[in-house]
């Protein structure tokens, strides 16, 4: 085909020769672009995008389709052993996402579903937290310095109050340990 067709016949459904003609590629995307340049580019980026992506085979023996569930079921596992990681991450960037700058105790327990009091003892377990007799909780030196923990001045009911609230550090942190 020098000039991109061909002429030929084809026989119809009654046996009749009708004229065809045969196209290479070019000839196609030419005639079914018409003049207009932006349309004629469209059609050729698709095409050739369908060109380029991989074309699945179809098993044709029943040894092939083992092989190939045997492929797709190590896939799958393969698939599911990553979400098995990324689970847990995903849980502590949501979490996360609700917990912008710090916290107090009581509200980070709330962010990170565990109970106010069971949240004061785990957080003195991990000696991010102490208390001197009836005195407010302090972030230790430890947590302070890591950036766990942050002290703050809040008013509270009319009265200034010296509190330690959980960071964002503090509560990504918090859910990688309780998830264990």
């Amino acid at each position: 085909m020098v000039s991109g067709y061909k002429s030929t016949t084809y026989k119809d459904t009654n046996k009749i020769d009708r004229r065809m003609f045969e196209m290479d590629k070019d000839s196609s995307i030419c005639l079914i672009s018409g003049y207009d340049v932006n349309a004629r580019m469209k059609i050729i980026k698709r095409w050739q995008e369908l060109e380029s992506k991989k074309q699945f085979d179809i098993p044709t023996t029943f040894g092939e389709a083992l092989l190939l569930a045997g492929k797709l079921a190590i896939e799958n596992e393969t698939m599911a052993k990553q979400i098995e990681v990324l689970e847990p991450k995903a849980r502590s960037f949501v979490k996360l996402s609700k917990a912008n700058g710090s916290h107090a105790i009581t509200y980070a327990a709330k962010i990170l579903d565990v109970e106010p009091k069971a949240l004061f003892v785990y957080l003195k377990e991990l000696k991010w937290i102490y208390r001197l007799g009836k005195s407010p909780w302090a972030g230790t030196k430890s947590a302070l310095n890591q950036g766990l923990v942050e002290q703050k001045d809040n008013l509270i009911n009319g009265t200034m109050r010296h509190q330690c609230n959980i960071t964002a550090l503090g509560i990504t942190t918090l859910v990688n340990l309780l998830k264990n």
